[in-house]
C-alpha cells in the first residue's frame, strides 16, 4: 500500500496504490490528517482508482475525513472507486455524504 498527495491551490487529491485495511489506515490517517491541517483545502479528492480492497477501517478512514473537512468548512469527494469499493461505503451510507465521480482525476 502506497500513498501520495497532488495539490492544487484549492484541492488536495489523495492517490492510493493497495488495499486500505486496519494495517495501513491509522499511518495514512494521520499523514492525511496532517495535509489537510496544514494545507486546509477547499475540497479533497480520494483517489480510489488503484484501491483492490477497502475493509471497515476505510469506511472509517473516509467517515473520518469527511468529519474534519466539515469541520475546518471544506468538502470530500470519492473518485474512480471500483464498484466492489463503492458498494462497501454505500452500505455504510458514505454515499449519501460524500460526492461519489466516475471520471478519471488527471495527476
Amino acid at each position: 500500500m502506497s500513498i501520495r498527495f497532488e495539490s492544487e491551490p484549492d484541492k488536495l487529491v489523495i492517490i492510493w496504490e493497495g488495499d486500505i485495511d486496519h494495517h495501513s489506515a491509522s499511518e495514512y490517517r494521520e499523514r492525511i490528517d496532517t495535509m489537510i491541517e496544514t494545507r486546509r483545502p477547499k475540497t479533497v479528492v480520494l483517489d480510489f482508482a488503484s484501491v483492490g480492497l477497502s475493509d471497515s477501517s476505510g469506511i472509517a478512514l473516509v467517515l473520518g475525513r469527511y468529519k474534519l473537512l466539515g469541520e475546518l468548512g471544506g468538502t470530500l469527494e470519492v473518485a474512480n472507486a471500483s464498484p466492489f469499493v463503492r458498494r462497501v461505503l454505500a452500505l455504510a451510507g458514505v454515499d449519501k455524504m460524500v460526492k461519489f465521480t466516475e471520471t478519471a482525476v488527471k495527476y
